[in-house]
């Protein structure tokens, strides 16, 4: 869906299916360069490319596994002159099958330029175990306008490597903190319910819940330079009346200052981005990714009466001013 600047609805472009320009369960969505679209299937694999108008074009190309497994996309950025791609291979074995886990960077026709962090898995389908702290969802990253990428491997640490373009590590923001404890409902929110199906069984694997929430749950990198950090507690113990409380820090990686923002939006159910100097708060986001994928709650009956998604635009200028 395409709005205009004062939130005025225009069109909307890309539908479900499997021809040109089509895409099913999306997971990430960036723009291109020349300013197309750029649309994530997660799986199998590949990056639908439409123009503003929703003219399909070319899917962006991108680096195949060498070993001819399959390959999904967790996320996608556009970051300078190059995009930064997640991506999760999968390559099946006598007893089970290796997860390769890479967060790399690629140029418009699709060659490798960097990579930024890779880590194998290997899961037997006799013991298989699914753990919360080192499984699909445990890196948190995001990139920004200058191209360097910002990553988050560690579950239990409030600590952030920003990277190069190239590559190469340029500094570390990190912060003394306490992890945020769950609780009993929370825990439950947020374990997912997992089946593997091999071929008319089906199987459900153990599965490991952190009595933690993450520490670092969104790294949002802004054009003058300064990073600012969603943690736990600033997402989760917000209070009534505050959308969430934001940590930022400069350019050298040196704590700066808190950011609450007061309005309506719960990091739990809703997607925050920042985007210049406005914070859009989609209503429902996060619940409905969790149940599309498997979370511990929602369902076709909570669905079917929810309520419809919307989008709140919140003007960060005079919070950004009284900064500079």
């Amino acid at each position: 869906m395409i709005f205009s600047p004062a939130g005025e609805y225009i069109r909307s472009i890309g539908r479900e299916g499997e021809g040109p320009g089509e895409f099913r369960r999306a997971s990430d969505m960036f723009l291109t360069t020349d300013g197309n679209v750029a649309v994530m299937q997660r799986m199998p694999g590949k990056i639908v490319v439409l123009t503003p108008e929703g003219e399909p074009l070319d899917n962006f190309p991108v680096p195949e596994p060498e070993d001819g497994g399959m390959q999904m996309f967790a996320g996608g950025r556009l970051a300078g002159g190059h995009v930064v791609l997640n991506t999760n291979r999968f390559a099946r074995n006598d007893a089970g099958f290796e997860m390769t886990f890479a967060l790399i960077a690629v140029d418009a026709t699709g060659a490798q330029t960097a990579t930024y962090l890779t880590r194998s898995e290997k899961r037997d389908f006799a013991n298989m175990v699914f753990d919360e702290k080192t499984g699909i969802g445990a890196l948190v990253w995001n990139a920004g306008g200058d191209g360097r990428v910002y990553t988050s491997d560690d579950f239990d640490a409030y600590r952030i490597q920003v990277w190069n373009p190239d590559g190469t590590p340029h500094h570390v923001i990190e912060r003394e903190y306490e992890s945020r404890e769950r609780s009993e409902e929370e825990m439950e929110r947020s374990t997912p319910v997992i089946r593997i199906r091999r071929g008319n069984r089906a199987q459900s694997p153990e599965v490991k819940t952190s009595k933690t929430d993450r520490d670092v749950q969104q790294i949002i990198p802004r054009e003058d330079g300064s990073v600012w950090v969603l943690s736990s507690k600033g997402a989760f113990d917000a209070g009534d009346g505050v959308v969430a409380t934001f940590d930022v820090f400069d350019r050298d990686g040196q704590f700066a200052r808190q950011v609450t923002i007061n309005g309506e939006g719960s990091y739990r159910d809703d997607g925050f981005h920042i985007v210049k100097d406005r914070l859009y708060v989609v209503t429902g986001l996060r619940s409905a990714r969790r149940a599309m994928f498997g979370g511990g709650e929602g369902g076709a009956e909570e669905e079917d009466t929810g309520e419809p998604m919307s989008v709140i635009c919140y003007d960060l200028g005079p919070v950004v001013q009284t900064m500079k």
